[in-house]
């Protein structure tokens, strides 16, 4: 008998993954950050901009897990993964003071692949077992306002998100002399469409400060394609 019940997760969300001066310098971005990449950070960070303002971020990250994906318990590395995190985003001043944003940027992932072998009755079994899960973020509109308060700068912000999530599963064995056979070859995609952001952001000579709110989100997800044997 199979029981399948609900499952959770966390720790997918990268705190800081945008763009490689915010990451070096950790969460202050909410604060301080003065560019398109304020569509992840803060929207209020928007009402910067002058003019106009595009912007392609790349930091890319790589990492190795470390597990036993395997029934005999052996400790292995995974394949190093490179993941070419990116931010797309463009900013523009619609009105006095009022400025319209929007971007696309991967909001956070996982993945990892273990190729080993084992022994099945006998016969030397080479397996691929590979698992990924990405979401991405769409922001199809941000606006943010700068004004005056107690002699310095402040600035509300507000971004729609559109969340987009992928979970993929695959686990392909290849016995001596034989075709590989893929045990598990699933593919799985889901969208949430209520998500919003909001920050607020000051500026007070050499002092930044910001605050900002993310709404939580659950994506219903089915699977596009696959089969498990």
């Amino acid at each position: 008998t199979l029981w399948i019940a609900t499952a959770s997760a966390s720790g997918y969300d990268t705190p800081i993954i945008h763009t490689a001066r915010n990451i070096a310098m950790g969460g202050t971005a909410i604060g301080h950050v003065n560019d398109a990449s304020a569509l992840y950070h803060n929207p209020a960070g928007l009402g910067h901009t002058t003019g106009g303002q595009a912007m392609i971020s790349l930091s890319p990250l790589t990492g190795q897990l470390q597990g036993s994906p395997s029934a005999e318990g052996i400790n292995i590395p995974s394949e190093s993964a490179l993941i070419p995190m990116f931010l797309a985003g463009a900013a523009y001043n619609v009105a006095d003071r009022l400025t319209f944003g929007l971007g696309v940027f991967p909001l956070g992932g996982g993945s990892g692949e273990y190729k080993y072998s084992y022994d099945n009755f006998g016969d030397n079994v080479d397996r691929v077992d590979s698992t990924s899960l990405a979401f991405i973020e769409v922001v199809p509109a941000a606006l943010a306002y700068e004004f005056d308060f107690l002699g310095g700068k402040m600035r509300i912000g507000a971004a729609y998100r559109v969340t987009i999530a992928q979970f993929q599963r695959n686990i392909t064995n290849t016995e001596t002399g034989k075709d590989p056979v893929k045990y598990h070859d699933i593919n799985m995609q889901g969208m949430n469409t209520t998500g919003f952001r909001v920050g607020i952001q000051g500026t007070y000579g050499d002092l930044d400060i910001g605050l900002t709110y993310r709404s939580g989100f659950t994506v219903d997800m089915d699977t596009v394609e696959g089969h498990e044997t």
